[in-house]
C-alpha cells in the first residue's frame, strides 16, 4: 500500500464524561448525558460511531466498548436509571437532585468529567503548603492544582 494511504489503527482509554442538566419543571429527576472523551474527539454513548479517523496523524481510532460498558454499569451502580429515547426524545440518565453530591464525588474520584450545569467538578492533582515562622508569628501559604487551574490559600 502507498505511504500516503497507510494508517494506524490503534485503542485509546477514554475519559468518561458526565453532562447533568435541570429536568423539565414537570419532572423532578435531573437529566445526564454520558459521553467519551478520545484525546479530543468526544463521543456520545448514544453515537453508534465504532471509530474516528484523525487524518494530520493518520490514525484510526476504535471505540472502547468495554470501558464504556463499564462506566454505564457504574451510573447504574451509583443509582442513576437509564431512559431510552423515543421519536426524537434522545436516550438519557435520571438522577435525583438529593443524590447528585454522593454521585459527583464517587465520579470525580474514579477520574470522570463532571459538568453539572456548566460547573465543572474537579479532583485536584496537586496540593501544597508552607509555613513560615518567627519568635512571635507565623505565615500559612498554599495552594491546590487542578490541571491548568491553582486555587491559592487565603491571604489576610
Amino acid at each position: 500500500m502507498p505511504e500516503e494511504l497507510r494508517y494506524e489503527e490503534t485503542t485509546i482509554q477514554p475519559r468518561p464524561s458526565l453532562r447533568i442538566r435541570a429536568a423539565d419543571p414537570s419532572s423532578r429527576k435531573l437529566r445526564a448525558e454520558l459521553f467519551f472523551d478520545y484525546e479530543g474527539q468526544v463521543a456520545s454513548a448514544n453515537e453508534p460511531t465504532r471509530a474516528f479517523y484523525d487524518a494530520v496523524s493518520r490514525r484510526v481510532v476504535l471505540r472502547d466498548s468495554g470501558t464504556e460498558m463499564a462506566a454505564a454499569g457504574l451510573l447504574g451502580e451509583l443509582g442513576l436509571k437509564f431512559r431510552a429515547g423515543s421519536y426524537g426524545d434522545p436516550s438519557r440518565w435520571e438522577l435525583a437532585p438529593t443524590k447528585l453530591p454522593s454521585i459527583v464525588r464517587a465520579l470525580v474520584e474514579a477520574g470522570w468529567h463532571i459538568d453539572a450545569d456548566g460547573k465543572i467538578f474537579r479532583r485536584p492533582d496537586s496540593f501544597r503548603i508552607q509555613i513560615s515562622t518567627g519568635v512571635d508569628w507565623f505565615e500559612l501559604r498554599g495552594g491546590v492544582g487542578y490541571g491548568e487551574t491553582a486555587a491559592k490559600l487565603p491571604v489576610g
